[in-house]
Formats: structure tokens, sequence, C-alpha cells
């Protein structure tokens, strides 16, 4: 090939390359391919209009004829405005924040008269707060129509010395609200629950009742205040009680060895109450010295199973038990009865009954089931010692029966017997 071929061979491959877009860029611009053979490609405009150069078909081989067949139906008029088209719509322009122009966005409109906050446009008779505040929420003073204020100011002249209000107050978003929680809330969660509920047992009502039915009872106790955390250390405090009375399996002795035990400990003691003519005597513990409430829970409950156990475990040493390490005061064993069987007259059954209760009250605590040294109890010991020695009327528990003459010694101690009885009885 001549010098002359291959620059005009060149020149019309460069001319090809630079003019024929490609399959893509033809089809965004909106032109479509009427031809599939490799042959010939003929393009023809679509809706999107066409390229700057204004080449409706391309076609390396058919030429001139096959561009002409391109821009068949339509003007030079036509051609320029669907490129004009294409330019605007097609695609988008650049822009460069801060460089380049934008139209002036319209300003927003804002009414002259402010809306009223809803706190203000509620009315008690028309409102049902429930459906204001249905669950638990973060303070919203718009929604609030009470003057709630919180915080402190600095100095006497910020906000007049007095406490900010509602508005903007993150004091107020801080601390947790009970505003869900109200009276109106309680009434109207216990009437959807109602029917799931059954009436309170009036039987239960009756004194010892609920002590034979629910012997076990657990208290606690939740705290509310205004501090950074809501946690309240005194919150973890449990005090269990039980009714003694319902422990089965525990005879006398094992009962005083539980009472032994919890005079030892420092989280549990021993209650009496008297309910009518009956004595009710009940386990009271407590513990806070868990971090946690249900851990304090846990360890009250396993304190009573422990000493439960060891109540009922009956130890080899304990056959060797002396009268004086009784709990509490024993008649039988006593040096009083020993003293009673010396007696030269037997008295009456009735009078040593008498005599072994007034002298059992006299020494028992009120826990064990006695009154202690009053005047009351002197009283009536004074009255039972007269009635066991046949003199005096006695002390209400009925005759003693016929008793025998006593010689001078013992008339003369039963009168110095009386004579201390009635200063005892005076003082």
């Amino acid at each position: 090939m001549t010098p002359t071929g291959k620059l005009l061979l060149l020149s019309g491959l460069a001319r090809r390359l630079l003019a024929a877009p490609s399959n893509h860029s033809l089809a965004a611009a909106g032109y479509s391919n009427s031809s599939s053979s490799n042959s010939s490609d003929v393009w023809s405009i679509g809706e999107g209009g066409v390229d700057d150069a204004g080449a409706a078909s391309v076609s390396g081989r058919r030429g001139a004829s096959s561009r002409r067949a391109g821009f068949a139906g339509y003007s030079a008029a036509d051609v320029a405005a669907a490129a004009a088209a294409s330019n605007t719509a097609g695609f988008r322009s650049l822009v460069v924040p801060g460089l380049t122009k934008e139209a002036a966005k319209p300003p927003l409109l804002r009414s002259r008269h402010p809306l009223t906050p809803r706190c203000g446009r509620m009315k008690p008779a028309h409102s049902s707060w429930p459906s204001v505040w249905p669950t638990a929420r973060t303070f919203h003073p718009a929604a609030v129509p009470l003057p709630v204020r919180q915080g402190r100011p600095n100095n006497a002249t910020e906000n007049a010395g007095i406490s900010p209000n509602k508005w903007g107050n993150t004091e107020l978003i801080k601390v947790p609200n009970f505003l869900h929680l109200t009276p109106a809330h309680v009434a109207a969660h216990c009437a959807a629950i109602k029917h799931l509920c059954t009436p309170w047992p009036k039987a239960l009502d009756e004194p010892g009742v609920i002590d034979k039915q629910l012997p076990l009872r657990v208290v606690t106790t939740d705290y509310l205040r205004s501090h950074h955390s809501i946690r309240d250390i005194r919150a973890r405090r449990v005090d269990l009680s039980l009714c003694l009375d319902r422990l089965v399996k525990l005879d006398k002795r094992s009962l005083e060895k539980l009472l032994c035990l919890v005079s030892f400990s420092n989280f549990a003691k021993v209650d009496t109450q008297f309910v009518g003519s009956s004595r009710v005597r009940h386990l009271r513990m407590w513990s806070d010295r868990c971090p946690w409430r249900f851990q304090n829970y846990d360890y009250l409950i396993y304190a009573l199973s422990a000493l439960y156990s060891q109540s009922l475990r009956h130890e080899s040493w304990e056959s060797g038990k002396a009268w004086i390490d009784n709990q509490r005061y024993e008649f039988d064993g006593s040096s009083s009865q020993k003293k009673l069987a010396k007696l030269a007259n037997k008295p009456a059954t009735n009078a040593v009954t008498h005599y072994r209760n007034a002298l059992i009250k006299l020494h028992r605590q009120p826990e064990n089931g006695g009154t202690g040294e009053t005047h009351d109890s002197l009283r009536q010991y004074g009255r039972a010692v007269e009635f066991l020695l046949g003199i005096g009327k006695g002390g209400g528990g009925g005759g003693g029966g016929p008793v025998k003459k006593l010689d001078a010694s013992s008339a003369q101690q039963a009168g110095q017997t009386k004579r201390t009885t009635e200063r005892q009885a005076a003082s």
C-alpha cells in the first residue's frame, strides 16, 4: 500500500472512532437500533433526542445514504429541539457547592399567632389523662398541664430567685416520673383486669384465721426519692414472719430448742400476741446484709430451713439437760415442787393446781405465757399460798376441802408467810 493510501485509511478509522458513539451512549441519548446485522449499524432518533453533533444514524460502511435514512421524517429544527431537550432533561448539570448559583427557595410561611400548647388547650371536663399519658415516658412540658418546677437558681437575681419552670428544663427530663400511675390509671387498669380476679374471702378477715391459712408472710418496702439514682439502700431489706403453731412435727422439746437458737441470733426474734384468749407466737426474721433483695429473701428462707431442721434433730448431749438449763420456768422438777411434797398435810388437788399456775405466771415472761412480777401476779401468788395452807379464803380456785389442824410451829410459820405476802402486796 502506498503512503497516500495508508494516510487515507488511518484518517478514516480515526474519523469513525471519534464520530461513532457506543451503543450504550446512543441508547442513553434516545436512539434505537433498527438493524441487528453486523454489517450495517443504522440508528434512529427516539424521544430522548440526539447528540451534540446531530448524528441521527451512524454507519461506517453505508455512508451518507444511511445517515440520510436515519433523519427520514425529521427536519433540522426538530433535530435541534431534540438535542436541546436531551441536554436539559437527559443529563444532570454539575452543581459545585459555593460556586454554582441556585434559585432562592421561597421562605416558609409562618403564622403570626403561634399555636397554644396542648396543656393550655386541655380542659379537665373534656380531657382524659390516661389517654394523654398512657404509658411511661419522658417528661414533656407541652402535655403536662401542671406548673412543675425543678432545679435551683445560681443566685437571687437569676429567674427571680425561684426554681426554673418546666419549659426547657433538662432537670425534669433526667428524673423518672410516675404520671402514668395516677389514680385514674390505676382505676382503669383495675377495671380492665377485674373480670380475671376473685373477691377477697371474708373469712380471712376474722382474727387468727389468716395465720392458719397463710402462715408465712414476707414484707418488702419500695422507696421513692429525688436523687441522681432511683435505687435506695433501704429497699433491699426483707422481713419474714411465721406462725410457730403452724410448724408441723414440732414438739415441746423441738420448740424449746428452736427458741434457744433464735435467742442467740441477731436476725430473728419471737413475738407473742394474744388473739382473744389464745396466745399466738410469731417468728420474725429480717435481713439486709446482702446487696440485692432477692438475695436477702433466699438467705432468710435458708436460715429458716436450717433452724427448723436443727430443732427436729435430737443430739445425744441433749439427754443430760438439767432443770436449770430450761429457757423458761418449769414447775416440774423445781424446788417449789419438792418443798410442796414435804408438807405434813397433803393439800387438795385444786389447791396445788392453783398454786402451780400462780407460780408459773409469776416467773415466766409474757413471751412464754406469763406476766412477770407485777402487782396482780404477786397478789394471786399470795392468795394461792393461803389457799394451799388452808388459811384465808383462797385465790378463787374453790374450796380446799377439810384441812387438818396444824401444830404450833406450822401455825407460826403460816402467819409469818401471810404477813410477808401482805407486805409485798402492799408495796
